[in-house]
């Protein structure tokens, strides 16, 4: 069963803080849980009457999600849009922070570079990657062998063999390049724009490392 609640509403009878299909959500409070104005990225957190005291006879979950400041710890990460709409982008445990404290979906930027021509789903895709050390994610990315060489042929790229033309910087730039037309056209946001990549050439199985 589904409850909603017109909580918040504004001076004009409308709610303050609607989702993007126009619809309100639970609570107005627009701030952070240490009280600071929220900037970029961050776990959903609900509070309110309208907000359960727990789970139902789990109490170890109820204990993870429900802190003692009355906070409800959703799992979600969001963010506020400039109309002023929430917007969910993954779940907490799917995603890292980097050093300067904002969340990146490494998932889906992993779902929206895999369009590029030179990634090779097959064999391995890309594998993006993130942590608490980097100003941005970098990548490693299984390349798709024909679309690289026929580029290659395309721009007069000389190379003796496969291995050295996967290490050429001007292989790098032009599967960058590609990856960065998708980062634009998956919309993610500046944070998930790749900032270097390692081109691989055999595929990722269970024994290789």
């Amino acid at each position: 069963m589904e409850i909603k609640l017109r909580s918040c509403l504004d001076a004009k009878g409308e709610p303050e803080i609607l989702d993007r299909h126009g619809k309100p959500y639970l609570s107005k409070d627009t701030r952070a849980s240490n009280g600071k104005r929220v900037i970029g990225r961050g776990e959903v957190l609900i509070r309110g009457p309208c907000v359960t005291s727990g789970y139902y006879k789990l109490p170890e979950k109820t204990e993870e999600a429900f802190k003692s400041d009355g906070w409800f710890y959703s799992g979600d990460v969001g963010q506020f849009l400039e109309d002023g709409s929430l917007q969910l982008i993954d779940r907490v445990k799917n995603l890292v922070k980097l050093r300067g404290g904002e969340y990146i979906a490494l998932e889906n930027m992993e779902l929206v570079y895999s369009s590029s021509a030179f990634v090779d789903a097959v064999n391995g895709g890309i594998m993006c990657y993130g942590d608490g050390t980097l100003d941005r994610p970098v990548a490693m990315v299984q390349v798709n062998k024909e679309n690289l060489e026929k580029w290659a042929k395309a721009n007069n790229v000389q190379y003796r063999n496969y291995e050295e033309l996967l290490r050429k910087s001007e292989s790098r730039k032009a599967v960058l390049d590609s990856l960065r037309k998708c980062w634009k056209v998956g919309k993610l946001s500046p944070l998930e724009q790749l900032c270097a990549i390692v081109l691989l050439n055999d595929p990722w199985t269970p024994e290789n490392k």
